[in-house]
């Protein structure tokens, strides 16, 4: 249970760089066409 705890704060922390990567250098995250907005179950919230 802890090896997937890691892994997931290791996947996590790569898309957090990434994202903060390609802020700094200037360009847009821009969803692929098709992708679908994460919402939440228990309510109408977005997901951040």
């Amino acid at each position: 249970m802890l090896w997937i705890y890691y892994s997931a704060m290791i996947f996590f922390l790569g898309a957090e760089f990434t994202q903060v990567l390609t802020t700094a250098s200037g360009r847009q995250m821009t969803p692929e066409p098709g992708a679908r907005l994460a919402m939440s179950k228990s309510s109408n919230r977005q997901l951040d």
